[in-house]
């Protein structure tokens, strides 16, 4: 990345001041976290000096030469294990890190993950995914929205969202949670659709 600056020339005894172009250097540390039962394990695999952009390129082929990941384009099919590794992390409102998280950010990280496009917010979720038809039953990978809340199914009687009220990402009885959130919030069900990828 480049950016213009005003700086002083000097040249023998003269100075003069003229734009110019100025490369920026940034540190970027590149920690691998993983959780190990129910703790979360953090490491530093290195600590270089890049030009901003692309990181996550840079990232990627550092720990592929590295041999930390063996494919590029990995993709995980099984979203429970994405999904899983957020399992009692703390409940933070616009988060989206082990360190807190919502709702919205757990669907979206597994498809970021797997190098697909995902809205961000719930909002936006429930309008670009496609509506599964109804049938009142519910089944492995179905999405379900609320206004502002999205959960996933991780089979037919349970689901796994970043709850609010619970303060913490956690899985529940999919009747049960529905009921509450009604209750509770007065909220219905928006719409339901699948995870596809």
């Amino acid at each position: 990345m480049n950016s213009n600056y005003k700086v002083i020339k000097f040249r023998s005894n003269n100075s003069k001041e003229v734009n110019d172009q100025i490369s920026i250097e940034e540190p970027l540390e590149i920690i691998l976290r993983y959780k190990d039962k129910e703790n979360w394990i953090e490491n530093t695999v290195s600590i270089t000096m890049r030009t901003p952009g692309d990181d996550e390129d840079l990232v990627t082929g550092f720990l592929f030469n590295e041999r930390v990941i063996e494919k590029i384009n990995h993709i995980e099919k099984n979203y429970l294990k994405i999904l899983k590794l957020f399992l009692k992390t703390k409940y933070v409102w616009g988060g989206k890190t082990y360190r807190g998280i919502d709702c919205s950010a757990i669907l979206q990280l597994f498809f970021y993950y797997n190098n697909k496009f995902y809205p961000r917010d719930t909002k936006d979720q429930i309008k670009y995914s496609i509506q599964k038809n109804k049938g009142g039953v519910f089944k492995k990978g179905d999405i379900i929205f609320w206004k502002g809340h999205v959960a996933v199914c991780i089979n037919s009687q349970k689901l796994i969202h970043a709850y609010g009220p619970e303060k913490k990402v956690l899985i529940m009885n999919i009747t049960e949670t529905i009921n509450r959130i009604e209750r509770t919030a007065k909220l219905i069900v928006k719409k339901i659709s699948s995870i596809k990828y």
